[in-house]
């Protein structure tokens, strides 16, 4: 059950990140695609 849980939020976690700094990217232009990257990288640390 815990690797369930493990595997459940971590996909969650890159797929909720991922998207959510692409959408954030997007309303904001100033901030650009490399904010996506970093915070990409940044979830993939964590």
């Amino acid at each position: 059950m815990k690797k369930l849980f493990a595997e459940f939020f971590g996909t969650f976690w890159l797929v909720f990140g991922g998207c959510g700094s692409a959408i954030f990217a997007a309303g904001y232009p100033e901030f650009g695609i490399g904010f996506v990257g970093w915070h990409w990288h940044l979830d993939l640390l964590l």
